[in-house]
This record gives C-alpha cells, sequence and structure tokens, in this order.
C-alpha cells in the first residue's frame, strides 16, 4: 500500500481546520440566505397587509364611497341653503314690487294734490290718486 507523500508544515489538524472553516463558511453563506429569505417574506407580508388596507379594489371603492357620501352631504346642504335663500330672495322682490307699487301710488297723490293746490283743478286726478292709494292699502298682501 502506498501512502501520501507528506506536505511539511501541513498536519491533520490543520487539514480539520481548514475543513471546519470552509463547512462553517458554506454554513453561514446558507444562514445568510435563509436570512434574507426571511426579511424577504416579512416586507412582503407587510406590503400585502398594507395593500389589503390601501391597495385592494375594495378598499378604494370604500374610499371613494366615503368620499362621494360626504360631497353629497356637502351638496344637499348647498341646495339646502340656495332653496332657503332663493325663498328669502323671491320674498324680497315681492316685498320690493309692493313698496314700489305704494310709492308710486303716494307720488301720483302728492303730483295731483299739488296741481289741485297751484290751479284749483284736476279733481279728477286727486279721485284717480286716492283710489290708487286706497287699492294699494287694501288689496296688500
Amino acid at each position: 500500500m502506498q501512502t501520501l507523500p507528506t506536505i511539511e508544515g501541513l498536519s491533520p489538524a490543520i487539514i480539520w481546520y481548514t475543513f471546519v472553516g470552509l463547512v462553517g463558511f458554506g454554513a453561514l453563506i446558507v444562514l445568510y440566505g435563509k436570512v434574507r429569505t426571511v426579511f424577504k417574506e416579512l416586507r412582503k407580508d407587510k406590503e400585502d397587509e398594507r395593500a389589503k388596507e390601501d391597495g385592494t379594489i375594495q378598499g378604494q371603492l370604500d374610499k371613494i364611497s366615503k368620499r362621494l357620501d360626504s360631497i353629497d352631504g356637502f351638496i344637499k346642504e348647498a341646495n339646502q341653503r340656495f332653496d332657503r335663500d332663493n325663498r328669502r330672495l323671491n320674498a324680497l322682490e315681492a316685498q320690493s314690487d309692493d313698496i314700489s307699487r305704494g310709492i308710486r301710488a303716494l307720488a301720483r297723490a302728492s303730483l295731483a294734490h299739488l296741481q289741485h293746490d297751484i290751479t284749483g283743478n284736476h279733481v279728477e286726478t286727486l279721485k284717480d290718486a286716492e283710489a290708487m292709494i286706497t287699492n294699494y292699502l287694501t288689496d296688500r298682501k
């Protein structure tokens, strides 16, 4: 049987330590790969969870639905205010027309009275002005 030639400075302990070192280094590489895989899975799980909360179609539809509900509420309030303001404006316009009618009647009466005082005539104009004022005062709403 033939023996392997001996190499000076290379003992079985050095070979053993070298082998253990290489196996340990390989184990570190495998461990690094496993740790990296675990962190990737954790990151993916976190992203999936975030996607469930924010990114899913149903989640987005829910958010849009909430926004539309708030916009609908705002529009309803605005329409109610518009209707209320429109009623007020119509009432003010009616009052303004009524006041304008009264001012015209009083102006015609004053003018007829002035004409009558100046000339002594225009009795018919005074009667017409009186009728206009009477109608204004009695026919008001």
